[in-house]
Formats: structure tokens, sequence, C-alpha cells
């Protein structure tokens, strides 16, 4: 019973994810497009911690409490953490940037390498 609802939020986070893409894209004030990032963070951070429930994995619920620190604090400044999560990321997200162009400003190159390692885990699994 607990699977099934994690799975139903796992699903209408999808949607919500979609919706809020949509607002980014078209929204047509630059509050609208702020309203929808914001969204967009707080979903995916969801997103993370449903993850986490799935998986069984505790190391997931850091990494979602540490992603929503960084959104929250100094956002858009220098940051010695988002730094060093740049540098340990940047090699693995560079391939995806180079294909998958920014959707309004939106860097979704993070979303489509978390889907490819997940396939890659299940094909090795």
């Amino acid at each position: 019973m607990a699977e099934a609802l994690i799975y139903l939020a796992s699903a209408l986070a999808g949607i919500a994810f979609l919706l809020a893409i949509v607002r980014f894209a078209l929204g047509p004030l630059a509050v609208d497009r702020v309203v929808a990032f914001d969204v967009l963070t707080i979903i995916a951070i969801s997103g993370i911690v449903l993850a986490a429930l799935v998986e069984d994995r505790v190391i997931y619920l850091d990494v979602a409490l540490v992603y929503a620190l960084l959104s929250f604090i100094a956002a858009g400044q220098y940051n010695p953490v988002a730094a060093v999560l740049r540098t340990l990321c940047e090699p693995l997200l560079r391939p995806f940037r180079r294909v998958i162009p920014p959707l309004g400003g939106l860097d979704l190159s993070p979303v489509f390498a978390i889907i490819a390692l997940q396939a890659l885990r299940m094909l090795l699994a």
C-alpha cells in the first residue's frame, strides 16, 4: 500500500514538474518564470526524497537537503559548496549540455543525466 502511494506521489510530482516547465517557458512576465523556477526546485527536492523512499537509500535524503539549502542560500552568488559540487558534476553533465539546449534559461541536463544513470544502473543489475 505504501509503495502504491509513493508511486502515485511520483506520478503527481512528474505532472507538476511538466506543468511548471510549461509555466517557465510560456510565462509572460519575469515574475512567472521566477515562481516557476522555485516550484521546479521544490518538485526536484520532493523527487529526490521519493527516490530515496523507493530505493531505500538514505544518502538521497542528504543530497536533497544539500540541494534545498543551496537553492535558498545566496542564490545566484558565488558559493564554495556549490563550486565544489559544480566541479564534481561538470564532467558528467557536459556531454548532456552539448546535446540538450537550455529551456528558457533552465538547464535540464541534470535531469537527463539522472535518467541515463538510472537506465545504465538497471541494465547492469
